[in-house]
């Protein structure tokens, strides 16, 4: 090996979580953080190459001053966002989104800095959400960016004022940015819709290895899962309200609802589930980790996910990769992903009475239960391998890179 060649110095915009890094310098705001397992699990991956350098930049409100460290060959820089306030010392109000009225100018201004002090060959940005995609747009590095949520298409379901501006953020960075990750077909037509000439690489997120480690030989124990945001968008209450209908017929079935909320939103689901009164056959877990998510996976019977909007929702891979058969709504991408009756079970719409449908048709039918599992096992495992994904994400840098030749000043 030439120990002489030139690392490829990749440089992130993401939402790394915060609580993954070691003996953090700075005060902070303990939090409950979304685990963003996609994100950790491709960096981990490619700070394993010898021939990249990766460096992570994320904002956040909730530390005391910016800190820089190195951790498991990643440099990671956490820059402080949302200080402009005096009465608003750790971050923006969603109630006055200072941040979102100003098109995130001061984040900007302040991303732009650090790129050009890091100066890195291409940069790579993990959603379109947050002021990174623009930046890095701006900043006239040679890009790529990968699009998870869709505001444009979230803003349909709650038009806030938040969700209308950044919505036309994001169409203005899908109209300028040139290299786009699209991981299914829903997202590669709507770049394609809004920028004829952008270049897609079609490739999919990175499974965790704990899903891959999941044996489910043994006999799934009667519990159905719930798990992503608990929230209306995600169908949460709907879930519950099918539960409490199965729960009738099959009383020894138990309800795992996995992730965060509002408090005030977990607290109306509460008083659901004692109307009901099967307040205790729930298990609220809140946000864990991917070992314990596979933990769950691998004793668990089904999972639903009646969401209203997603692309490309991770926790529906790693539930295929465990082979544990998914009940989901036919919205945005998640048709990409689950063939109906063959790799999953696709319902129309968010409904409690359809959900309640799908799980007695699935959970009373062997054939089709061992069907969906076996296929969706094979299939995702090849999918969502590391392997296979990270030589995409490495030949669409390289392929950046060559049709940008000249790097800005």
């Amino acid at each position: 090996m030439n120990m002489n060649v030139k690392k490829m110095k990749a440089l992130w915009l993401a939402p790394y979580p915060l609580n993954r890094i070691r003996n953090i310098p700075v005060k902070y705001r303990q939090r409950g953080e979304h685990p963003c397992t996609w994100i950790v699990t491709l960096s981990d991956a490619l700070s394993r190459l010898p021939e990249v350098e990766l460096h992570i930049i994320t904002q956040r409100s909730n530390i005391a001053a910016p800190f820089h460290c190195f951790q498991d060959n990643i440099h990671f820089h956490f820059l402080k966002t949302g200080s402009t306030l005096p009465f608003l010392p750790i971050g923006y109000s969603w109630i006055l989104p200072y941040d979102v009225f100003t098109g995130f100018k001061k984040d900007r201004k302040m991303l732009l800095k650090k790129i050009r002090e890091i100066n890195p060959d291409i940069i790579h940005v993990h959603g379109t959400e947050t002021p990174y995609a623009i930046s890095a747009v701006e900043s006239g590095y040679p890009h790529l960016i990968s699009l998870q949520g869709i505001i444009s298409r979230l803003v349909e379901l709650n038009p806030s004022y938040r969700n209308k501006k950044l919505a036309m953020l994001e169409k203005e960075v899908i109209r300028r940015g040139e290299n786009f990750v699209a991981k299914t077909d829903f997202i590669q037509r709507l770049v394609q819709e809004m920028n004829p000439t952008a270049i897609i690489y079609p490739i999919d997120n990175i499974v965790n290895p704990a899903f891959f480690r999941v044996s489910r030989n043994g006999i799934a124990q009667k519990r159905i899962v719930f798990a992503g945001s608990i929230s209306p968008a995600k169908g949460a209450k709907e879930t519950l309200l099918a539960f409490a209908e199965f729960s009738n017929e099959f009383p020894d079935y138990q309800l795992d609802l996995i992730g965060g909320g509002s408090p005030q939103y977990i607290s109306e689901l509460k008083a659901v589930a004692s109307t009901y009164n099967i307040s205790d056959k729930i298990h609220w877990h809140g946000f864990i980790t991917h070992q314990q998510m596979a933990e769950v996976f691998s004793k668990a019977k089904i999972l639903v996910f009646p969401s209203q909007m997603d692309t490309s929702p991770n926790i529906v891979a790693e539930a295929m990769v465990s082979g544990l058969p998914v009940i989901a709504t036919r919205v945005g991408g998640i048709p990409d992903m689950i063939s109906h009756n063959q790799t999953g079970y696709l319902i129309e719409k968010p409904d409690h009475r359809l959900i309640y449908a799908a799980l007695k048709t699935v959970l009373e039918n062997d054939d089709l239960y061992r069907q969906i599992s076996e296929k969706a096992r094979s299939t995702a495992r090849l999918r969502f391998s590391e392997a296979y994904n990270v030589e995409k994400v490495l030949t669409a840098y390289q392929e950046i890179l060559q049709r940008n030749i000249v790097k800005p000043c």
